[in-house]
Parts: structure tokens; C-alpha cells; sequence
């Protein structure tokens, strides 16, 4: 009797409990079958919170992966699939949501676009007095730094409107597909190929061949590295870190073929040339000069590629998800921003130390070999270390405003901007520190690192202008990609000219004038150094003693016969 009378009583009570639950809160079941009694104004519990928090971020994991580095960004970005899926778990509204996200989104831009006008005008004035500076080695770098941005401006332009054009004829993409690998290294060998035609046919004096290889370097960059790209993005390269590792072997074993068959071509057409002059110059001569163009732009672009490639490796070593050539940060959080900014200091002082210790085997005295591994390694290191700094700036940027929308997809743009521009005052910064080392040194290795500052430069404002691009023609879904590629050719029909006649010209006569300058101190230098020996002639007495005396003055006797 007990028995049932007991069990008709808590049966009671759990009736009543759930009639009160539905009138004032939510009872639910959770996957192992209990019951939690939960009151609407209360949190979720948090096998809830933990569910929809996992859906968000594997949300905006694919969205932040998708091939937006290539061409469009998600329609849904993820702060409003958040919002959505925020609303849709708390039983809330979700116009009331969006609406709020909205505002927030609205309000980040508003405070975005006035920074912007205030950087941007700050920026003009900073780069108007250095291009007229008097000091000839901050006038140099000013100089470089807006050649090298505006060089990797138009050749992007170029590349992109290439695949905004097929992707134009095709009517989709086709990436990370067979068809999509095959395009693109097709594209790359065309180039690859033609690439020293151009520069054998156009490059006829010294400020054209500069022009051209600057265009040509980068441009085969860019395809090169979307061609590698795609290839390191394929399923077998992406399953694991180690995997991803074997395919950076790979690219490297690739590289190494090409540079080595570009070797030998570039020799056999020297010394198939005449070596007669007709007019001063002999053809020999002049394939001569066009073999160390192309061997500049060569160097050049495969430190891109290995570069960009080492730099694809560690971040997908650091954060676990694999992002492309260009992709940008996805599921920030705080552990693996603290990691990705160890790697990212530690990498750039091991570059730094790289490009310094390799320099001294670039110099002319040295063997083609070193001289070629020289560059390659200036090279390599430049490129990785100023992509893993772009990354980890925008990862951390994107994770300290995460929480108020800043820079979301209405403000992206404007935080682009804020970034290049932060990152350029910083850059002039961290290049005038090293060029004041460098005078007090009188070591050119040292000057050598600001190698990495001009390229990081050159990279953030790359990543400004793709990104305006892409937005350009975002709200006309039928002509977009007629828009980009308008946008893409009217751009670089208007920045070729000013770049080749008028900032080249500044850039080679303000390079000039620093070789100059640096000559003429070298030579004031051994002259003070020469009538210090002659007025003390305790130092000329000292010097012989190591010596015997006759073959020390014989060289002397000699030199003034010559």
C-alpha cells in the first residue's frame, strides 16, 4: 500500500511540474534521456549552448574556407548565420536578431569609413614627405616601396581578369578540381614560356627591362603560385600536416626542375649570340643583360611560390585547417592566436637572420652558385615571412573584433584599408630603424632585411585592392564578373603609365643617387683614411714589422708604376 501510494504521489507531482513547466518554462529531453526544466528567460544548458556553438563555428569554418580568396564571397556571412543561429536556439526573434547585427554592422562601418578618411589623409601626407625627403636613403626606400606596391597592383590585375574572364566564359569555377589544376598550370607553363620572349623583345635599355621584369616576375608569380596552390589544396596534400609537408617537397622538386632547365636555355642563348659589336653594344651583350633580368625575375618568383607555399604549411600546422594561397584566418580563437603570433615573431627573426648571413654570399666576387643561392634564400625567406605576418595581423585582428562586427562584410573593405595603412606607417618605421643601423654599421647586409618590409607593404595593399574588386560588382549577380574584368582592365590601363613613366624613373634616379652617395662616402672614407696614415707615421712604421720589409714594398712600388 505504501508502495502505491507513494508512486501515485510523485506521479502527481511530476504531472503538476510539467503543467507549471508549460506555462512558465521549457522542459526538454536531452540525448541521454533526462529531463531539463529550464526557464525562458534563464541560458541554455550547456549541452544547447555547446551544440549550436560548434554548428556556428563549423559554419564559419566552410564560409571562411570557401573560395572567397579566389572569387566571391559567401552569401551569408558568418556574423548573420551566427545571429540566426543564436536566435533559433534561444527561441527568440529573429528579425529582432538580424535587425540587431544590422545595426551593429552598420555602426562598425560608420566607425570604420571615418578612420578611413582620416588614415587615408594622414598616409598621403606621410608618403608626400617622403618621396621628397632630403636624405637620399629614406627617399630610396620611399621610392622602392611605392614601386614594388604598385607593380604587384597591376600584375594582379592582370592574373585575376585571366580567371574573372574564364570563369566569365565558362559559367562557373573549377576549383579544387581536376579541370581547375590543369587550367591553371596550363596558364602557368604559357607564361613561364613566354615570359622571356617578352623580356628578350622589350627589354632594350636599362629602364624598360626594369619595367617589364617587374611585370613579368610578378605576373608569373601569381600564376605559379595559383597553380601550386591548387595542387596543395588537393585531397591527398590536405588530410594531414605531414601530408601537406610532401606536398611543399613536391613544389620544391618542380621549382628546382624548372630553374635548372631555365639555366641552361638562358646559356645556350648567350653563347649562341655574336659576340661582334655593330654598334657599341654586341648581341652577346645584350643577351647577357637579358639573361640576368630573367634570372632576377625567375629568382623572384620562385621565392613567391616556395615562399607562399612554406607559409601554407605552417598555418596549417598552427591552426589545423587548411586555407589556400590567399585564404584568410578561419575560427580565431585565443590558443591559437597566442601560437600563431610565436610562430610568426619566430619566423621573422629567423628570416631576418637568414637574409643577413646569406647576403656575403651574393657578392660579386663570389661563385654563380652562391651568388644564385643567395638570392633564392633572400627570396624565400622575404615571401614567408611577410605572408605569415599579413596572416597573423588579420587573424588577430579579426579575433579582438569579433565580438563588436567590426569589420564584417559591410566594413570589410574599410578594415582592409586600416590594416594596409597601419601596416605601412609601421613598415617605414621598422625600414628606417634598419637603414639608420646599416649607416652606423657600414654593413649592406643589415640593409638587405628591409627586403621583407617592402614586400609586406606590397602585400597588404594587395589584399586591399582584390578585396575592392571583388566587392565592386557584388550587387549585380548577372554582370559580376563582366564588371571585374571592365574594372580590372581600366585599372591596369590606368596605373601602367603613371607606374612606368613616373614612378620607375623616380624609383632608378633616387636608387642612383643613393649608390652614388654611398661611393662618394667610401671614397672620403679611404682618403681620410689614407692621410691619417700619412701624417702618423707610427701606424706606416707599425704595419711592416709583421712583415719582411722587401715584399711589402714591392706591391707599392708597383702600384705607382701603374
Amino acid at each position: 500500500m505504501i508502495t502505491r501510494w507513494g508512486c501515485s504521489a510523485w506521479l502527481c507531482c511530476c504531472f503538476l511540474l510539467v503543467l507549471e513547466t508549460n506555462s512558465e518554462s521549457n522542459a526538454i529531453f536531452t540525448p541521454d534521456g533526462k529531463v531539463h526544466i529550464e526557464d525562458r528567460r534563464a541560458s541554455f544548458k550547456p549541452w544547447i549552448r555547446r551544440e549550436h556553438e560548434e554548428a556556428a563555428m563549423e559554419l564559419e569554418e566552410r564560409t571562411n574556407q570557401a573560395p572567397q580568396a579566389v572569387f566571391g564571397d559567401p552569401k551569408v556571412s558568418p556574423t548573420i548565420a551566427k545571429a540566426v543561429l543564436s536566435s533559433e536556439a534561444h527561441k527568440a526573434d529573429v528579425m529582432e536578431g538580424l535587425k540587431t547585427v544590422l545595426v551593429a554592422q552598420q555602426t562598425s562601418a560608420s566607425t570604420a569609413s571615418s578612420l578611413l578618411l582620416i588614415s587615408e589623409f594622414t598616409f598621403f601626407l606621410m608618403m608626400l614627405y617622403l618621396l621628397n625627403h632630403k636624405d637620399v636613403n629614406v627617399k630610396r626606400l620611399s621610392w622602392s616601396s611605392l614601386h614594388t606596391s604598385v607593380a604587384i597592383f597591376v600584375s594582379m590585375l592582370l592574373f585575376m581578369s585571366t580567371k574573372s574572364l574564364w570563369i566569365l566564359l565558362a559559367g562557373h569555377t573549377l576549383d579544387r578540381t581536376a579541370a581547375g589544376v590543369a587550367l591553371s598550370w596550363t596558364r602557368y607553363v604559357i607564361v613561364w614560356i613566354l615570359g622571356p620572349v617578352i623580356l628578350l623583345r622589350r627589354g632594350v635599355d636599362d629602364e624598360s627591362r626594369e619595367a617589364w621584369c617587374s611585370v613579368v616576375k610578378w605576373f608569373t608569380a601569381f600564376c605559379a603560385a595559383d597553380a601550386f596552390g591548387e595542387l596543395m589544396m588537393i585531397g591527398v596534400f590536405t588530410a594531414s600536416v605531414g601530408a601537406q609537408f610532401g606536398g611543399f617537397v613536391l613544389c620544391c622538386f618542380i621549382i628546382w626542375l624548372q630553374c635548372f632547365g631555365a639555366c641552361w636555355a638562358r646559356h645556350f642563348v648567350v653563347l649562341a649570340a655574336s659576340s661582334e659589336a655593330a654598334d657599341g653594344v654586341s648581341p652577346r651583350e645584350m643577351k647577357e643583360k637579358w639573361a640576368e633580368s630573367w634570372q632576377v625575375a625567375e629568382t623572384t618568383y620562385a621565392g613567391y611560390v616556395l615562399g607562399l607555399m612554406l607559409s601554407m604549411w605552417t598555418r596549417f600546422a598552427t591552426s589545423g585547417i587548411p586555407t589556400g594561397p590567399y585564404g584568410r584566418p578561419a575560427g580565431q580563437n585565443g590558443a591559437k592566436s597566442g601560437w600563431l603570433q610565436l610562430w610568426t615573431g619566430v619566423s621573422v627573426l629567423i628570416g631576418f637572420i637568414v637574409i643577413g648571413l646569406v647576403y656575403r654570399l651574393g657578392a660579386p666576387e663570389r661563385s654563380w652558385s652562391a651568388r644564385r643561392f643567395s638570392q633564392m634564400t633572400t627570396s624565400i625567406m622575404a615571401m614567408f615571412c611577410a605572408w605569415m605576418s599579413l596572416y597573423s595581423l588579420e587573424w588577430e585582428f579579426l579575433y579582438y573584433t569579433s565580438t563588436s562586427s567590426f569589420g564584417g562584410q559591410a566594413a570589410d573593405i574599410n578594415s582592409c584599408i586600416l590594416l594596409a595603412i597601419c601596416a605601412s606607417v609601421f613598415m617605414f618605421a621598422i625600414m628606417r630603424i634598419i637603414d639608420s643601423i646599416a649607416d652606423r654599421t657600414g654593413s649592406p647586409a643589415v640593409r638587405s632585411t628591409a627586403i621583407f618590409c617592402e614586400l609586406f607593404i606590397g602585400l597588404t595593399w594587395q589584399r586591399v585592392f582584390y578585396t575592392a574588386i571583388m566587392l565592386s560588382g557584388k550587387q549585380y549577380k548577372q554582370a559580376e564578373r563582366i564588371i571585374d574584368v571592365v574594372c580590372m582592365w581600366c585599372l591596369a590601363a590606368i596605373a601602367s603609365p603613371a607606374w612606368a613613366y613616373y614612378i620607375l624613373p623616380f624609383f632608378l634616379q633616387a636608387k642612383k643617387e643613393e649608390e652614388e652617395q654611398e661611393g662618394k662616402q667610401g671614397k672620403e672614407g679611404a682618403e681620410a683614411s689614407a692621410e691619417a696614415t700619412k701624417d702618423d707615421p707610427g701606424i706606416s712604421s707599425k704595419r711592416p714589422q709583421k712583415s719582411t720589409p722587401p715584399p711589402a714594398e714591392k706591391p707599392k712600388d708597383d702600384d705607382e708604376e701603374f
